[in-house]
């Protein structure tokens, strides 16, 4: 089990606070790295913790880093973070669908990588039928 798994019990035993002061800082700065791994690990927390805070968190805390790591030049990175929107989607209400992830989605199913274009396309159409 790795620690991507954990994070949803984690966060739910220590709680938001915790979740503010002290993990979601240290996986914003890891972003900023040049290693790619890095930044797809972040990612994917991002989607396990998007798994267990509410729709204002995930729209407030985390969508803003997710759009802006969209547009790193490793297209593993962009499509990882297709299918951390596909995760937490269900859990976005629709404006925020609407405002943030349908245009990112837009813009992705346009990328230079075939398999970023794709899921992201393919993500499209499912928010269609979930909203």
């Amino acid at each position: 089990m790795c620690i991507r798994d954990s994070l949803p019990e984690l966060i739910n035993t220590l709680k938001t606070e915790w979740l503010n002061a002290v993990l979601l800082p240290k996986l914003v700065d890891s972003l900023g790295s040049q290693t790619y791994l890095f930044k797809i690990t972040v990612v994917y927390a991002f989607k396990a913790i998007g798994q267990v805070t509410p729709s204002e968190y995930i729209a407030d805390k985390l969508l803003p880093h997710l759009v802006r790591v969209s547009k790193d030049t490793v297209p593993n990175v962009r499509f990882v973070v297709v299918k951390a929107l596909r995760g937490i989607a269900s859990r976005l209400n629709e404006a925020v669908i609407n405002s943030t992830v349908k245009p990112l989605l837009n813009e992705l199913a346009s990328d230079s990588d075939k398999d970023v274009q794709f899921y992201a396309q393919e993500t499209l159409t499912s928010l269609s039928l979930i909203h």
